[in-house]
């Protein structure tokens, strides 16, 4: 205690016959897991909610440092992301087929098309003249709590790094 560690390693085994680290009060570590292990088992119900309970309690802080670590390394993660649909073409479709299932159920039979072809073609004359553009539904179609429709006025051409930052929520 007094060197400030709170485990050490005796070399002997402990009554149970694990040869393992110790805790400063003198407690076999593999027993403490193994106590854990046994009792979450037991108690699985109870440990699910606390679990949870910790984990929404804790979800903005992460989310934070999650994000805070993004921007020191934009790049590393675009790679990361690069390799990982790399390896996994079939998801990265399946994913893409289930946005387009949506768009589809999200536009009514009532829908402007032609307008919608004009936000389209506005956001392509954009491009091609040097903005990094997208085409984003205000309100989005896979939204938490509400779905957007696939109309005209549900469109907006913004930047398309506010785009990919605003991920499936509103822009405020």
């Amino acid at each position: 205690m007094a060197a400030g560690i709170d485990r050490y390693f005796t070399g002997r085994a402990c009554p149970q016959g694990h040869l393992a680290m110790r805790r400063v009060s003198g407690a076999c570590c593999e027993c403490q897991r193994l106590s854990r292990i046994a009792y979450s088992k037991a108690h699985s119900e109870k440990v699910r909610d606390w679990k949870a309970a910790d984990q929404k309690k804790h979800r903005a802080k992460a989310n934070e440092r999650s994000l805070r670590w993004y921007r020191a390394n934009r790049e590393q993660a675009k790679a990361a992301t690069a390799k990982w649909q790399s390896e996994h073409p079939e998801r990265v479709a399946a994913k893409f087929a289930q946005y387009r299932a949506a768009k589809l159920q999200a536009t009514p039979g009532w829908a402007d098309q032609d307008a919608i072809d004009v936000m389209y073609r506005a956001a392509k004359v954009l491009r091609v003249s040097g903005f990094d553009v997208h085409v984003d539904h205000i309100i989005p179609l896979q939204g938490r709590t509400v779905h957007g429709l696939h109309v005209h006025n549900n469109l907006q051409i913004i930047q398309a790094h506010m785009n990919r930052s605003k991920s499936n929520h509103l822009l405020v």
